[in-house]
């Protein structure tokens, strides 16, 4: 089934009439995770602009726009941003009989450490649609209280895939031929007049520093006033918030193009398919914080290689292997392995898998079509190596994770290692997806390799951290050869 791309970019937004007794939620937490310039490479559904201005609340005389809601006073703004976005593609790609309500009370409790008073980023939002996927608002209504995660069914909208997205105004407006446009922006102070003070009219540039909410945009306007729906001149967002229908435009703003670093964090939503609890799986991953910050290797370096470490709790067999990347137009191969032996992964379970030309950073995916086996309890080690000619040399990471065990490797040579403990404390944004239906089978591990088929340069850290030698594969071949000339071969 195909599926229509979803743009979103993280931001903060104000509408409506204020006083000074009102306050609302904002919650976006601005992040370090850069994300590269990328244009939009799809094909536009045909919705095309009218005259001088496009809004997905009218588009061929359709509104295509879930109603506005309400965050109150919690700091969730990027959970309603990115479920509104998500509601909206989907009724314009499965039609206008789709009503769908998602729970952005759901989303919260599962991704938050302590309820509402916690922000959070559009990475984030990804990171729980990608491994739980939405539930229905009818059956978790929003409330600031109790936390309550996994309590509803999940639907069949799981994310597969996230691009990431230019913030100028001609990548986001390429990308609204498609549908709704998720953004940042900084919200207090960033424009004149101040979100907590808008009532109408479009908002310019204040004093932007950093971005705090975050909003959607559903539509553009260019040129002369077109009243009455556009009652003023200029070239600005139509833009839906999260703080209820008596803010602002009934919920809505008008705000010149860039101000307040509106489009700041831009991503987009590819792919998704059921829900893992219909397929029975489940996704196995070291935390649930989202891409918290990225690792430079070297500024020289065009090879990223890293391997982290996951322990699946139930025997199955692999399906999918979901990383994040920021590099755009890269090529990139993942390998599975049983064990790691002074650096070096042993036992190759699965790969190599390869790709390359892949247009867009984001989260990305393989689909593996010869499920790999694994063990309950036993642990595993996916390692990617990402290269972009262009030398994109990062590699996101998790957000901080006060539990982290020593669980993530890197290496400057190459996707077999030598491999040294990641000395920043930290997990890599690498998953896998597990299918308890396949019949198990014994992992049976190929002979591993001292020579890597496309090794990239070595390349100087920016992080000193002391690099293990290259011992291990020596030992670790020399008993291998030994094996074979017996004719057998032992699980490491």
């Amino acid at each position: 089934m195909r599926k229509v791309i979803v743009l979103m970019v993280c931001g903060i937004v104000f509408a409506g009439a204020y006083s000074a007794a009102e306050e609302y939620g904002r919650g976006y937490i601005h992040n370090s995770l850069d994300v590269i310039t990328l244009e939009p490479a799809w094909d536009p559904i045909g919705h095309a602009p009218i005259g001088t201005w496009f809004d997905w609340r009218n588009s061929g005389g359709n509104n295509y726009v879930s109603p506005v809601e309400n965050q109150y006073t919690c700091s969730t703004c990027w959970t309603f941003a990115a479920l509104h976005d998500l509601e909206s593609m989907i009724k314009i790609t499965e039609g206008l009989g789709f009503t769908d309500d998602f729970s952005e009370d759901a989303m919260g409790d599962c991704t938050l450490p302590g309820g509402c008073a916690y922000g959070g980023t559009c990475w984030k939002a990804g990171a729980y649609l990608s491994s739980m996927g939405p539930v229905l608002e009818t059956c978790q209504p929003w409330t600031s209280g109790t936390t309550n995660c996994l309590s509803c069914p999940q639907q069949n909208y799981r994310l597969k895939k996230m691009i990431t997205i230019a913030s100028d105004s001609t990548s986001i407006k390429n990308a609204l031929a498609n549908g709704p446009v998720g953004c940042s922006v900084d919200s207090t102070g960033g424009t004149i007049p101040d979100f907590g003070a808008y009532v109408d009219g479009v908002m310019v540039n204040g004093s932007p520093n950093v971005t705090d909410h975050a909003v959607l945009i559903v539509g553009w306007h260019e040129g002369t006033a077109d009243p009455p729906d556009y009652p003023y001149a200029g070239n600005y967002w139509i833009c839906k918030n999260s703080w209820g229908t008596g803010w602002g435009r009934s919920g809505y703003f008008f705000i010149e193009y860039g101000a307040g670093m509106i489009g700041s964090a831009a991503y987009q939503y590819v792919d998704w398919e059921d829900s893992l609890d219909s397929l029975d799986k489940y996704m196995e991953f070291e935390n649930e914080n989202g891409s918290g910050g990225y690792f430079n290797v070297s500024p020289a370096a065009t090879y990223v290689y890293a391997c982290q470490r996951l322990s699946p709790a139930e025997t199955g067999h692999i399906t999918e292997v979901q990383w994040v990347n920021l590099g755009n137009n890269f090529s990139w191969q993942v390998r599975i392995y049983d064990n790691m032996s002074g650096g070096t992964p042993t036992g190759l379970l699965g790969g190599p898998y390869t790709g390359s030309n892949e247009p867009y950073g984001g989260i990305v995916y393989h689909d593996i079509a010869s499920p790999v086996a694994i063990t309950g309890g036993n642990d595993i080690y996916v390692c990617v190596q990402l290269h972009s000619p262009g030398g994109a040399n990062t590699f996101p990471i998790e957000g901080s994770d006060s539990t982290y065990s020593g669980n993530a490797y890197w290496s400057t040579t190459s996707i077999t290692g030598p491999y040294a403990a990641f000395p920043l404390n930290r997990d890599w944004d690498i998953r896998v997806v597990i299918d308890r239906n396949l019949t198990p089978q014994t992992p049976t591990p190929s002979i591993p390799t001292a020579t890597p088929t496309s090794p990239g340069p070595t390349n100087t850290p920016t992080v000193g951290v002391p690099t293990t030698g290259t011992a291990g594969i020596g030992i670790l071949l020399i008993v291998l050869s030994a094996l074979i000339a017996v004719g057998y071969l032992r699980r490491s």
